[in-house]
């Protein structure tokens, strides 16, 4: 069961990382500002989340910056 902690969220290309502060919504659902990502230019990436001192995701959820 996920419970209430820090939220950090990680955008990554796999060579490349930006990790900003989230915002826990529900066990469900978290909240985030994106990353800044444009000195790496437009790509898909990978999103993590990590909650509290557990290690980030491994399900490949993908973002694209224009």
């Amino acid at each position: 069961m996920l419970r209430h902690g820090q939220v950090s969220i990680k955008f990554t290309n796999g060579v490349d990382e930006e990790v900003v502060d989230g915002t826990w919504i529900s066990s469900s659902q978290v909240s985030c500002i994106t990353a800044g990502f444009e000195k790496y230019g437009a790509q898909e990436v990978e999103v993590k989340v990590q909650i509290g001192n557990a290690d980030f995701t491994v399900d490949r959820v993908q973002y694209r910056f224009y």
